[in-house]
């Protein structure tokens, strides 16, 4: 069934997960099957102070995203213009207002206590107390949300991260050859992947990928994906530019020497969304490890390394925790674990046998498949923005 609806999401463009996950998946999916889709980076006024941009004019939906900064989703023409300010005139224009919501903004941890200050998570807050819907990546962030905002639970939408499964498929198909070859014959490629705030979760680790380094040796390599060696090198510059907190920047210089004694590997960063996944195919791990920590932000996000691990054809352990509980069965998807005893125990089943990585892939990917795939899961962005236009409307 296709569908009419005219939406407009405002928010940047750039190449990260959000945007793809949250913007250029669903939005081309919802394009293919009929839906008029615009994108515009801030909401143009006109000199008469009226807002003037015929993709908002048009549009059924409009769809903000990710923290509010005050002016940032504005044009200058209007001076002291908040985007609380934008959405009650897009109110008045009869828009209906969707907020996709994929972090907890709310009960930050300390290393982004700097990045996003209160003034701008009040904006958040407002924005978010004005939408006509709120869709976010986890049902505990839906509950987060409603606890910081005391929003409606009527109003909150829970819809999963999902990927074009088919395409990510053939794509991988076109790498298999790559992969093969940097296979090495005896060696278990052990990956973990993240920014440098996600080296954090890490810190627990550090003790289970000892003992699996003294039991395994030289059998395993460990390596990493998402920041180069030389981003350990301007921890300070990063405090000094209020980009990391002092604790934190403290914590990283504890953890590098320890990373060195296991003999990691740094791969570098991926941008973009063609060269992340060539990239995350291109890699040969074989097995991933997701180790958020247990508090309230880690257990809001989305279980977004399951679908990229399982697309990349790399077996994982994750975490036992929201929200990879949300898709995950133990031993069947990838293993769950939280004690450091099964930490050791899953990674050392990964290593000992092959074949069970290669059915928890199998079953990976048909969850996938069935479950997580934009093809036919769109249907839930078309009906989420016509509940927004239901709410709007009653």
């Amino acid at each position: 069934m296709s569908t009419n609806l005219k939406i407009c999401y405002v928010r940047d463009q750039k190449p990260h997960a959000t945007a793809v996950y949250r913007v250029y998946y669903p939005s081309s999916a919802l394009e293919a099957n009929g839906a008029v889709i615009g994108y515009v980076p801030f909401v143009h006024y006109d000199i008469y102070g009226e807002i003037d941009d015929p993709l908002i004019l048009d549009a059924d939906v409009v769809v903000f995203g990710q923290i509010i900064y005050g002016e940032q989703l504005t044009s200058n023409t209007r001076q002291k213009l908040t985007t609380i300010d934008v959405i009650a005139d897009l109110h008045k224009l009869g828009k209906a207002i969707a907020y996709d919501c994929d972090d907890l903004y709310f009960d930050l941890p300390a290393h982004a206590s700097v990045i996003h200050k209160k003034s701008n998570l009040k904006m958040t807050t407002a924005v978010i107390q004005a939408a006509d819907i709120v869709t976010v990546v986890s049902p505990y962030l839906g509950r987060m949300v409603q606890k910081h905002t005391g929003i409606s639970k009527d109003k909150i939408i829970y819809i999963p991260n999902m990927i074009p499964y088919h395409f990510l498929e053939s794509l991988y198909k076109k790498h298999e050859r790559s992969r093969r070859a940097k296979k090495k014959e005896g060696i278990t490629r052990i990956g973990l992947m993240g920014a440098l705030n996600h080296m954090k979760d890490w810190n627990d680790m550090v003790p289970v990928l000892e003992e699996v380094k003294e039991k395994y040796g030289d059998k395993v390599q460990f390596e990493v994906l998402g920041i180069k060696r030389s981003d350990i090198n301007i921890i300070d510059k990063m405090v000094m530019a209020k980009k990391m907190t002092q604790e934190f920047a403290d914590n990283l210089k504890e953890l590098v020497p320890k990373l060195d004694a296991l003999d990691f590997k740094y791969c570098g960063k991926l941008i973009g969304l063609d060269n992340f996944y060539d990239g995350m195919m291109k890699l040969g791990w074989d097995v991933g490890l997701a180790t958020l920590t247990n508090d309230h932000t880690d257990k809001s996000k989305s279980f977004l390394k399951w679908l990229d691990y399982s697309m990349a054809h790399i077996a994982g352990v994750y975490r036992g925790i929201s929200p990879f509980t949300d898709a995950i069965t133990d031993t069947q998807g990838g293993y769950l674990a939280n004690s450091h005893k099964e930490w050791v125990q899953a990674i050392s089943m990964m290593i000992d046998f092959p074949e069970a990585r290669q059915i928890m892939l199998t079953n990976a990917m048909q969850d996938i498949e069935f479950d997580y795939n934009i093809e036919t899961g769109w249907k839930q962005w078309r009906d989420a923005f016509q509940q927004a236009i239901y709410n709007k409307k009653s």
